[in-house]
């Protein structure tokens, strides 16, 4: 696989190395030289893990790149280190973390793409910078006894993320974290603009007909089950970064309303309020330092590595059928393989205990 800037997608200038998961969280969670196991795919499943330390999991970048996502990184540090003693943080700062939280899913599928070789000859249509901030966004924050120190990624090799990396989960010691970004996953039922029709351009991007929104929220914001244990947290973003042969000043104006206008934080940038969605009812996350995103409930660790597993994978699948991507019929083919090759993967991560962790 081509040699490439993780954020930009051009060949690096002045090329540094950039680790997806930061040396501050790596020694946060238990060092950089400590060994990383990474499970590899599908016929490759029964050869040795690859052997590296997780200091080693870095890819190429542009050295200007590097240093402008770096403000982030120290950001994150600081919101992050207060999150895993409990302590409370902003709306803005929610924002921040789920920007952080699109880069690493974003980082972590091109890495994978490059270690493995692109086994299935993916041409990336986005890298870091592009895809940072673009989409509807959640995160379901789960909160385990405070005697696990590590940090797992579970569904990063799974092949369908290798087609569609919309969905993940972080574990970060004790907390974890459930995230999934797609253009419009939640857009309809929060009473926004939304697409009556979407198909995928030959561009990558999406070619939409949009309609405007209800303006009233329904319950639940996502229809798809997942465990209501955690602390749910919502994020609209204006998609027009992603859609292709739209009119802008018609886009711009099914988003200049006041409905729209309310539940915004930077209107002007596409950028929508972090949501906490509880039973039925939805709040906006406090403007003040707030603890409101900490989970209540304390799960047993094992149980709730076994959720975020089982969770991600569900979703995985059901992202990938509901995606524009594979809408005729050679697609829905191959959608069908992935299907039953993650299925079968996850099968096989159980029996052997793996969920892809890293202790």
């Amino acid at each position: 696989m081509k040699k490439t800037c993780v954020f930009c997608g051009e060949h690096p200038i002045s090329k540094t190395k950039e680790h997806v998961l930061p040396s501050w969280l790596l020694g946060m969670t238990g060092g950089l030289n400590r060994p990383l196991h990474l499970p590899l795919l599908r016929n490759k499943f029964e050869k040795p893990e690859r052997p590296m330390s997780f200091g080693s999991f870095h890819f190429p970048a542009c050295e200007s790149c590097n240093f402008n996502f770096s403000s982030l990184e120290n950001t994150v540090k600081s919101i992050v280190e207060r999150m895993m003693a409990g302590r409370g943080i902003t709306n803005e700062e929610v924002s921040t973390f789920l920007d952080w939280l699109d880069k690493v899913r974003t980082g972590l599928w091109l890495g994978i793409l490059f270690l493995e070789k692109n086994p299935f000859n993916i041409a990336p249509r986005f890298h870091i910078g592009k895809r940072m901030g673009g989409k509807d966004r959640v995160v379901v924050i789960y909160r385990a006894s405070e005697d696990w120190r590590g940090i797992s990624f579970i569904g990063i090799n799974f092949p369908i993320f290798h087609h569609a990396p919309s969905c993940f989960s972080l574990i970060v010691n004790h907390l974890g974290f459930f995230n999934i970004s797609t253009e419009y996953l939640f857009s309809r039922r929060l009473g926004f603009p939304y697409p009556e029709h979407i198909s995928l351009h030959e561009s990558g991007l999406s070619e939409s007909i949009m309609k405007s929104g209800r303006e009233r929220v329904m319950f639940p914001l996502l229809k798809y089950p997942y465990s209501t244990l955690g602390t749910e947290l919502f994020q609209p973003m204006f998609p027009s970064k992603t859609i292709v042969n739209a009119d802008p000043l018609e886009l711009s104006n099914l988003y200049d309303t006041n409905y729209v206008r309310n539940y915004s934080l930077k209107h002007a940038e596409g950028v929508g309020l972090p949501l906490i969605q509880k039973d039925k009812s939805l709040t906006i996350y406090s403007h003040s330092i707030s603890s409101a995103w900490l989970p209540q409930q304390v799960l047993d660790p094992q149980k709730m590595r076994n959720i975020l597993a089982d969770q991600t994978f569900h979703w995985q699948v059901k992202l990938l059928e509901d995606s524009p991507m594979f809408s005729d019929r050679r697609t829905k083919q191959i959608a069908k393989i992935l299907k039953k090759t993650n299925l079968s993967m996850l099968k096989r991560i159980r029996e052997k205990d793996k969920f892809e962790s890293q202790q």
